[in-house]
């Protein structure tokens, strides 16, 4: 991003809340975005910018809206060693660890083939 002769940054890490495989999946070149200035090196004339900033943290509205002990449906959306982490909405996960899964009831249903997987 250019600044009037000055660079200006968006880490990969900083386009979104949720995961960026590549910027072109949030970005195209020319687009016009509001950002929020997040460091100034002055020596190296960097400036380090955010674009997530100026969105809704969805992970604060999960906070405010559920409290521990709610069931909740969603998407399993990747299984792991250790567990699975659950799409609860758009954008936004959670962890399912394995050793929970005994104990528990079907409450999570995929959005593909494989079978319901349970969750605490």
């Amino acid at each position: 991003m250019d600044l009037n002769g000055i660079d200006g940054l968006i880490h990969i890490s900083e386009l979104s809340w949720s995961h960026v495989n590549h910027p072109s999946e949030i970005l195209n070149i020319g687009d016009t975005v509001a950002v929020k200035v997040l460091d100034i090196d002055r020596d190296r004339q960097r400036i380090s910018l955010g674009l997530k900033q100026t969105q809704e943290d969805r992970g604060a509205r999960v906070v405010d809206t559920y409290r521990v002990g709610d069931e909740l449906e969603g998407n399993v959306t990747k299984v792991v060693t250790f567990g699975a982490f659950v799409e609860i909405l758009d954008g936004v996960e959670g962890g399912c660890t394995s050793p929970n899964w005994p104990t528990t009831t079907w409450r999570i249903r995929a959005r593909s083939s494989r079978p319901a997987t349970p969750c605490a």
